[in-house]
């Protein structure tokens, strides 16, 4: 069976997504055969230009068979003006929607978004969650010592960093921020003077580095369609804080410590309980490493074999 992929166009910001896909291509059984096609830039053309004769059984846009959509937090976001949500809405929604006979969708949180905007039919819908990367494994338990290195993950506002550095002033803290920082992000590290530092464009091993030299992951977005550094750190082994709403409540499967993201003291009250209090931080490692398991690369293949081999029939 053929399946061809079709991916965005890779740069050092926005990637996450393609490496997902690579890992799950490269453990389908034998009897698929897989092509990736790649754009070379955000809005390309000339994609569909170079793929019109493309022949294969399912087509995958990561085609008209299957859609896998992560979030919809560019169609949701208030900045935006109600034309540029419908132009978005009609252009990257609507028209591909009503051409593709199964969409997946990562998170049930997404899958009731999609249905509560725009009336997916509720058979038409798999949720199959992101998967952990296959260079991600349990790491020996590793106490925080008299400073707490807490790990960011990821660039925008919607990541909430500014909640974590007004959380963290006056406490024994550094924090790891992997994605760019932005002038108010660093103007807030250093009138608060809180330790940090910053990694961009990186490897995905030195990511797994990154989480190991960590004590806990701060993952209390304002907005997530899942989550992925949620079951990356549980399956490393390191407790995380992470938002009591949407997608992330869903996947942290409740082995983390939830908060109100726009509550500093909540995020402050979780920092201190997770540095000074052992047996919670031991507590929710071992919660975590058990919630993290269903999220594993072979259970996440299986199910889109099982996707692919429906749409074959």
């Amino acid at each position: 069976m053929k399946v061809n992929y079709y991916f965005r166009n890779r740069n050092a910001r926005n990637n996450s997504f393609e490496n997902l896909f690579q890992d799950i291509v490269q453990h389908l059984p034998a009897e698929f055969d897989t092509k990736k096609l790649t754009a070379t830039k955000p809005f390309d053309a000339s994609l569909l230009w170079r793929v019109r004769n493309e022949q294969a059984d399912v087509h995958h846009i990561t085609g008209e068979t299957i859609v896998t959509i992560h979030d919809l937090g560019f169609y949701e976001n208030p900045v935006h003006s109600l034309t540029k949500r419908m132009l978005y809405g009609a252009l990257w929604f609507r028209l591909p929607l009503q051409r593709t006979r199964f969409i997946t969708v990562v998170s049930e949180f997404t899958k009731l978004k999609l249905q509560e905007y725009f009336e997916v039919e509720n058979q038409r819908i798999n949720v199959i969650p992101n998967p952990v990367l296959s260079h991600f494994s349990a790491q020996p338990l590793r106490m925080p010592t008299d400073r707490l290195t807490i790990l960011q993950i990821g660039s925008g506002d919607h990541k909430n960093l500014p909640a974590l550095i007004e959380a963290s002033q006056n406490l024994p803290v550094h924090i790891i921020k992997v994605g760019y920082l932005n002038e108010k992000e660093r103007q807030m590290l250093e009138r608060y003077k809180v330790s940090f530092e910053e990694h961009t464009s990186i490897s995905n091993e030195r990511v797994v580095s990154l989480y190991a030299k960590s004590d806990i992951l701060f993952f209390a977005s304002l907005y997530e369609g899942f989550g992925m550094p949620i079951i990356e750190a549980q399956t490393v082994g390191k407790p995380v804080i992470t938002s009591n709403i949407g997608a992330m409540k869903e996947v942290a499967g409740g082995a983390a410590m939830l908060v109100t993201p726009s509550n500093i003291e909540e995020i402050r009250a979780a920092i201190v309980t997770l540095h000074q209090q052992s047996d919670i931080y031991q507590a929710l490692v071992e919660k975590g490493r058990a919630n993290a398991r269903q999220f594993s690369l072979s259970s996440v293949v299986d199910k889109y074999t099982q996707l692919y081999r429906k749409v074959h029939e």
